[in-house]
C-alpha cells in the first residue's frame, strides 16, 4: 500500500494557506505571543495576512516568553514600548529584562524598579540599579517594606537615594513584618514618631514576637531612640515585679496602648512615665494605698 500524503500536503494541493487557517482560529500575533506559542508566532510573521503591532512583543515580554521575544525582535515589522521592560521587571523575568536592555532601545521607566521591588524580585532590582538610569521612586522601598521584602529594602537603603515615606514602616508594622520594622527603626528616619510606635503596632499581627521586645522585668522598653515606658524604683525599695506594654488599637495617626503592672513591694516608691512624643506624662505613685494594674494611653502623632 502506498503511503498516504500528509494533511499538510493535501491542503497545499487544495491551495489552502496554512497560516491563514491558523489565523482564522483567532490566533492573531498578539495572542500567540502572549501565550508563548513560538511556532505559531513564526508562521504568522511569514504571513502577509497578519498585522504587526507593538503589543505582541510587549505581551511576550510581560509573560516571560524569551524565545518569542527573540523572534519578534528579529522581525523588522515588530516594535515595542517601555511597557515591555516595565512588565518583564514587574513579573521577575530577569532574562527578558536583560535581553531588552542589550538589544532594544525603548528602555523602561521608574515603574520597572518600583514594581520589581514591590514584588520582591531582588535580582531584577539589582540589575536595573547597576545597568539602567531610570531609577525608582519612594514607592520602591515603601512597597517592598509593606510586603516584608527585607533584602530589597536593605539594598535600596544602601544603593539608592530616593528614600521612603512614612508608609514604609507603617505598612510593614500593619502587616507584621517585624524584621523590616526593626531595620527601618534603626537605619531610616523618615518620621521618628512613626518609628516610636511602629514596633508596638506590629503586635496587632505578631503579638507573641513583640512580647519579647516590650515585656520585661522593670526594664526600659525602647522603640528607635525613644523610651516608651520607664519605671523608676525608689532607691530604698527593690521589690520584684513585671510589666508588659501592648497595643490596643492602631488607626491612622492614632495609637492606643496600655501597660500592665504586677509587683510586690512594701513602700510604693515607683513613678511610671508614659513617653509620648517626648512629652512625659508623669504618674506619681508614691504614698498611695493602691495602684491600678493596667494604665491606658492614647496618642495621635500627626
Amino acid at each position: 500500500m502506498e503511503p498516504q500524503p500528509s494533511l499538510a500536503t493535501r491542503m497545499r494541493a487544495l491551495h489552502v494557506d496554512l497560516v491563514a487557517l491558523v489565523a482564522s482560529f483567532a490566533w492573531d500575533l498578539d495572542a500567540a505571543a502572549a501565550s508563548g506559542l513560538l511556532d505559531v508566532v513564526k508562521l504568522l510573521l511569514r504571513s502577509s495576512h497578519v498585522a504587526c503591532s507593538f503589543r505582541a512583543l510587549n505581551a511576550a515580554a510581560r509573560h516571560g516568553h524569551l524565545e518569542v521575544v527573540r523572534v519578534l525582535h528579529g522581525s523588522a515589522l515588530v516594535s515595542c514600548s517601555a511597557f515591555a521592560m516595565n512588565m518583564a521587571a514587574a513579573n521577575g523575568h530577569l532574562d527578558v529584562v536583560q535581553f531588552l536592555h542589550e538589544h532594544r532601545s525603548e528602555g523602561c521607566t521608574s515603574y520597572a524598579m518600583d514594581a520589581a521591588a514591590a514584588r520582591g524580585h531582588f535580582e531584577v532590582v539589582q540589575f536595573l540599579h547597576f545597568n539602567r538610569r531610570e531609577g525608582c521612586t519612594t514607592a520602591a522601598m515603601d512597597l517592598a517594606a509593606a510586603q516584608g521584602h527585607l533584602e530589597v529594602v536593605e539594598f535600596l537603603h544602601r544603593h539608592r537615594t530616593e528614600g521612603a515615606t512614612v508608609a514604609a514602616i507603617d505598612r510593614a508594622a500593619q502587616n507584621g513584618h517585624l524584621r523590616v520594622v526593626q531595620f527601618c527603626r534603626e537605619m531610616r528616619h523618615e518620621d521618628s514618631m512613626k518609628f516610636l510606635f511602629a514596633a508596638a503596632a506590629v503586635a496587632a499581627a505578631a503579638s507573641s514576637v513583640v512580647a519579647d521586645e516590650f515585656c520585661g522585668q522593670w526594664d526600659t522598653a525602647t522603640a528607635g531612640d525613644y523610651i516608651v515606658y520607664n519605671n523608676l524604683w525608689g532607691a530604698s525599695d527593690d521589690p520584684s515585679g513585671s510589666q508588659c506594654t501592648g497595643l490596643d488599637s492602631h488607626d491612622g495617626a492614632t495609637i492606643a496602648w496600655h501597660t500592665r503592672f504586677d509587683w510586690a513591694g512594701t513602700s510604693w516608691q515607683v513613678k511610671s512615665y508614659a513617653n509620648a512624643a517626648l512629652k512625659f506624662d508623669a504618674l506619681p505613685l508614691e504614698n498611695i494605698a493602691s495602684i491600678p494594674t493596667t494604665m491606658e494611653y492614647t496618642y495621635s502623632y500627626d
